[in-house]
């Protein structure tokens, strides 16, 4: 099976620091269903009692909340809960941007303003020192570096 060079950074400039590589495979990896959402239109439409329907005027496209769940891991609960608290506090600026590297082929980043979270604590986990954070970014629906 060919091998995937995967790089996720978000920045942190609002805190003071360099971005974080959220895919490091030493405290954090992606895993799971890797930032999907659905673009969708806010349409202004119009219509006339002589018309069957009706005429949309303008269109603008909606903030796309887009999923990533991120496993973080640590080599003792405490270094686990250090990363934890990095990670979450890195998804809570109210902006930031997302960049994502796919074997120099796929370079996207996008928008993303402070997104909701759920942690998903299981005793089997937490004898590995690792935990899932499933995050729901609202991200600007085109990114500003790459395609869609």
């Amino acid at each position: 099976m060919p091998e995937l060079s995967l790089q996720v950074e978000i920045s942190r400039d609002n805190l003071g620091l360099l971005p974080l590589d959220i895919n490091d495979h030493t405290n954090y990896y992606v895993a799971g269903d890797f930032l999907t959402g659905q673009l969708s239109w806010n349409r202004n439409q119009v219509g006339s009692p002589f018309l069957d329907d009706q005429i949309t005027v303008y269109r603008t496209l909606n903030r796309v909340t887009r999923a990533l769940t991120v496993e973080v891991l640590g080599t003792s609960i405490a270094t686990m809960n250090t990363n934890m608290i990095t990670l979450v506090a890195a998804f809570m600026q109210d902006t930031f941007h997302l960049a994502v590297v796919a074997d120099t082929d796929l370079n996207l980043e996008y928008n993303c303003e402070a997104a909701d979270y759920q942690v998903g604590w299981t005793g089997p986990r937490l004898i590995q020192r690792q935990v899932s954070i499933t995050f729901n970014v609202p991200c600007a629906p085109i990114p500003v570096v790459g395609g869609y």
